[in-house]
């Protein structure tokens, strides 16, 4: 039986989970020389990576959990 995962051909959106944001950010932009996109928030940091984008998010509880 053929998995329906095999018809994804690309990821373009990775979402990373950090504890310490400043120092994720010091090394995805002046270690890896990762290109800054935008800033949706303190909590949420968008990268582009080739034709993909990179966040670096604080985990948080949602809807209420």
């Amino acid at each position: 039986m053929k998995s329906p995962f095999q018809s994804i051909r690309a990821i373009d959106y990775t979402v990373i989970l950090v504890r310490d944001m400043e120092a994720m950010r010091h090394f995805y932009e002046e270690v890896l020389g990762f290109s800054f996109v935008r800033e949706l928030s303190e909590n949420w940091r968008e990268y582009s990576v080739g034709s993909n984008m990179l966040v670096l998010a604080r985990p948080r509880r949602l809807a209420g959990c």
